[in-house]
């Protein structure tokens, strides 16, 4: 039977089949499969996967479906891809998350890779939902501003993003466009013990109360990675009587202030007006930036930072 042709049956009728290296159980697995002596046009370069069972998706309850987002090399790159153009295809709800990611959220970051500790079919189905499908693969073109102020633009890909459920925690799945190159993959776990009703929503899970009040304030908010930057009316007098007291650090023009450290697990301390930073949310620690330009009068361009609220966030792309 043609690769294709198993993926296509898998997908859209749950049923089974043997292609030579991509083959299905009924209804529960598609998978790569390949022999210990691979060996594709006598080259050795491709041995690292002789003998090597490799998922590629798995039906879950209700009929959506996980699909394996870990990078991995050809041919299985290839199988990856026809099983996401079908997954398209057939309007089936899907999510593409890398197994490696899933096995850590199962374990709490204690084991980050599937083969270490792949998860019982059985289990996965049972204990894996998507509550948010993925909208399929996508490219995205954002603005970057070089060192020199310059503005670029950036191509950006996504498998799509979505929301999964694993046991009773649920987590986001995306691509972070502030990462370096065509950005960073990551799975963050959502503070919340009810599933968010959209992408959005998720989203804005894991901003802090205090991006969520600025941006409601209509505060130009800027993010570069888990940290945000809030525009700020303190004035640069108000800054250096921080760095005389000793709670705040002056590097040049840039003066940083440390507000204070959480410890266990991230709280809101404070309230954040539009116009002044009292207070701050992180994981382990918070830390307000502010940048001086070395005037009396409020600095208009920068703010504070604050870390994202995200139990955990872990990249394995």
């Amino acid at each position: 039977m043609q690769h294709q042709q198993v993926i296509e049956n898998f997908i859209n009728n749950g049923t089974g089949g043997r292609g030579t290296f991509v083959k299905a159980n009924e209804g529960d697995v598609l998978y790569s499969q390949f022999p210990a002596n691979y060996r594709p046009y006598g080259r050795y370069s491709y041995s690292g996967i002789a003998g090597q069972t490799i998922p590629l998706a798995v039906r879950l309850e209700g009929e959506s479906l996980l699909m394996n987002g870990a990078g991995f090399g050809w041919p299985v790159s290839s199988h990856q891809t026809d099983v996401l153009r079908a997954s398209e295809r057939s309007r089936r709800p899907f999510g593409v998350v890398p197994f490696h990611s899933i096995v850590a959220a199962w374990t709490d970051g204690e084991v980050r890779d599937w083969n270490r500790k792949p998860i019982p079919t059985k289990t996965l189905r049972k204990e894996v939902g998507i509550v948010v499908p993925s909208g399929g693969e996508q490219w995205k073109e954002v603005d970057e501003k070089d060192k020199h102020g310059k503005v670029h633009k950036r191509q950006v890909h996504t498998l799509g993003e979505s929301l999964v459920r694993v046991r009773d925690r649920y987590y986001l799945s995306g691509v972070d466009e502030t990462g370096r190159g065509r950005g960073m993959y990551f799975l963050a776990e959502l503070r919340t013990d009810r599933p968010p009703a959209s992408l959005r929503e998720a989203f804005d899970f894991l901003k802090p109360k205090e991006v969520l009040g600025a941006e409601a304030c209509g505060a130009s908010v800027r993010r570069q990675g888990e940290w945000f930057a809030i525009p700020t009316k303190l004035l640069t007098s108000e800054l250096m009587r921080d760095v005389a007291r000793g709670i705040a650090f002056s590097f040049g023009q840039l003066i940083a202030v440390m507000l204070f450290t959480v410890v266990v697990s991230p709280l809101a301390y404070g309230v954040c007006p539009c116009s002044t930073v009292l207070g701050a949310m992180g994981a382990t620690s918070a830390i307000a930036v502010v940048f001086s330009s070395g005037n009396s009068k409020p600095n208009p361009t920068l703010s504070a930072t604050f870390k994202q609220n995200s139990v955990s966030s872990s990249i394995f792309e």
